[in-house]
C-alpha cells in the first residue's frame, strides 16, 4: 500500500466484509484477496468501514523539531553566506548537522562545497 496511492473502494469492502462479517483472521484475508498481511493491517487501520474511505490520521513518526520560521531562517543563512561548510553552518545555528542537509534537500537548496582560499604567490613560485 503506497502512501499517496488510492485503493479501490471494492477492495477496501471486501476487505472489511471478510474480517468483520466472515470472521476471517487477518492471515486469511490477505490469502483470498491476494494481499500481504500487512496490507490488510493498513487497510484495516487507516480507512473507514462505513464510507470505504482513508481516514485522516495523525502522521507516524518523530515531529519535526524545528518551525517552519526556523526553517526560513535556516535557508536565509546558507544563502547569505555560501562559502561555509555545512558543519560550520550547524554549529553556527545549534543544530545537527544532518538536520541541516535534510532541510536544504526538502527545499530543493543546492549548496556548492565550501570554497577554499585560493593559492597565495608563495605557493605559486617554481623554484
Amino acid at each position: 500500500m503506497s502512501p499517496g496511492k488510492p485503493i479501490d473502494p471494492d477492495v477496501v469492502a471486501l476487505t472489511f466484509n471478510y474480517y468483520r462479517e466472515e470472521k476471517f483472521k487477518k492471515a486469511s484475508v490477505a490469502r483470498r484477496i491476494k494481499k500481504s498481511y500487512s496490507w490488510v493491517c493498513d487497510v484495516l487501520r487507516d480507512y473507514d468501514p462505513e464510507t470505504k474511505e482513508r481516514k485522516v490520521t495523525k502522521p507516524r513518526g518523530r515531529p519535526r523539531i524545528n518551525t517552519p520560521e526556523q526553517d526560513e531562517d535556516i535557508l536565509s543563512f546558507v544563502r547569505a553566506d555560501r562559502e561555509l561548510s555545512g558543519v560550520k553552518i550547524s554549529a553556527e545555528l545549534g543544530l545537527d548537522h544532518r538536520t541541516l542537509l535534510r532541510r536544504l534537500r526538502e527545499n530543493r537548496v543546492r549548496r556548492s562545497k565550501a570554497i577554499s582560499n585560493g593559492l597565495t604567490p608563495s605557493h605559486m613560485e617554481i623554484e
